[in-house]
């Protein structure tokens, strides 16, 4: 059976300071459709730095990007301190991926400095994954996250927010090591704002087909979708912006 790997430290990474997208012009990731990714940027004048097939790339630092570990450069990080608390479990649908709102009391810290600090304000899935190493989409186990296999069975199949008895802490969901990759990009979806720090986990964690699956199944069933199973974005070019990978006392 093939093996499914989600790095999901990039997802949670990426929406740490960007929450309320405006979902009000209609989008989706179906490349042979009009309103897919190679025309987010044809759709509306805010989603401009996106690029389309017309214009091309706009953006200089989009994302997501190949990561090819050995052209990455070694750099000496603080260690990263996580400051997640867990949330009462509620799941949206948000018509554009499955997310996990999350309490504004957790953080995170990359540095000393005050703009070294995120707050979580949420977490989401994207199916297959964006960030690709070496090429390879990243790729499974027959066990997996208990947590995520809950998430997606109690999911909602219509753009709508539920809450469940219990609770969730996010930093269940990431490895036991923390190595990391660093690089400046954007966000992966409309408006592709080129804001974003990425930290790639280095060390996959493990979620199981039929959880994968019952995340495909969600996203054909998003609006405008058109039964389209995918939500994830092409790799855009690097443009000589530099990888960073984190040494061995960030393990």
């Amino acid at each position: 059976m093939k093996r499914i790997i989600i790095k999901l430290f990039a997802v949670v990474m990426a929406v740490l300071t960007f929450s309320g997208l405006a979902w009000t012009q209609a989008w989706n990731h179906d490349p042979a459709s009009p309103m897919g990714h190679f025309h987010w940027g044809a759709v509306t004048p805010s989603f401009a730095t996106c690029g389309d097939s017309i214009k091309g790339q706009v953006g200089m630092k989009q994302s997501p990007i190949d990561i090819v570990p050995g052209n990455a450069s070694a750099a000496s990080f603080a260690p990263l301190l996580f400051k997640y608390k867990p949330t009462p479990l509620k799941i949206a649908n948000t018509g554009h991926y499955v997310e996990v709102p999350y309490d504004p009391t957790s953080f995170l810290y990359v540095g000393t400095q005050m703009t070294d600090v995120y707050q979580l304000v949420q977490f989401h899935c994207h199916a297959p994954s964006e960030h690709t190493i070496i090429g390879v989409l990243l790729s499974s186990s027959a066990a997996g996250l208990p947590i995520f296999n809950t998430i997606m069975a109690n999911s909602p199949t219509s753009p709508e927010e539920i809450e469940l008895s219990g609770e969730v802490n996010v930093f269940d969901l990431l490895p036991f090591r923390k190595s990391f990759y660093r690089y400046a990009g954007s966000l992966t979806t409309p408006a592709c704002s080129e804001s974003v720090q990425w930290f790639l986990m280095q060390n996959p964690v493990l979620i199981t087909p039929g959880a994968l699956a019952k995340l495909h199944s969600i996203i054909s069933m998003f609006p405008n979708y058109g039964g389209y199973a995918n939500n994830n974005r092409p790799i855009a070019n690097q443009n000589g912006r530099s990888v960073l990978t984190s040494n061995r006392n960030n393990n």
